[in-house]
């Protein structure tokens, strides 16, 4: 006995959408990867940004790693492909992830969460600057 598929299984990805969000997409990506209304994320998101400021990072963080939707890389991805040319992308991209490492660990002697949060300021500037915080022109062939 055969069975006939009669639709293609589409596997499921991590990415945040074009249209339907709130700010970066970041909530509502990750509700529609686990089957749940973005609301929860957005709440968690808050909660966490109301008990020490993790919250923002963490959603930084995601936006760094999570492609938009129908690209195939996030901007993650790009700057590290793109190191040798735009190293800039790289030291901010750094300068973030330091900055979310030292608040997460909520470490009592320097470096502190002054000190993560001007890392974080500092590694955005260097984003918007390098020009990765812009929105590209379309390269009409």
């Amino acid at each position: 006995m055969s069975e006939h598929i009669t639709h293609t299984p589409r596997i499921k990805r991590l990415e945040r959408p074009a249209d339907d969000r709130m700010m970066a997409g970041v909530a509502t990506g990750l509700g529609r990867y686990f089957d749940l209304t973005p609301t929860v994320f957005r709440l968690a998101f808050v909660v966490l940004t109301l008990l020490g400021g993790v919250g923002i990072l963490i959603y930084v963080a995601a936006v760094l790693v999570m492609p938009k939707e129908g690209e195939d890389a996030s901007m993650f991805e790009r700057s590290l492909a793109e190191r040798r040319e735009r190293p800039g992308r790289l030291v901010g991209l750094g300068l973030l992830a330091l900055a979310i490492l030292i608040v997460l660990s909520h470490l009592g002697t320097w470096p502190g969460a002054g000190t993560a949060w001007t890392l974080a300021i500092i590694g955005l500037l260097v984003l918007v600057v390098t020009g990765e915080g812009r929105p590209r022109k379309l390269a009409i062939a």
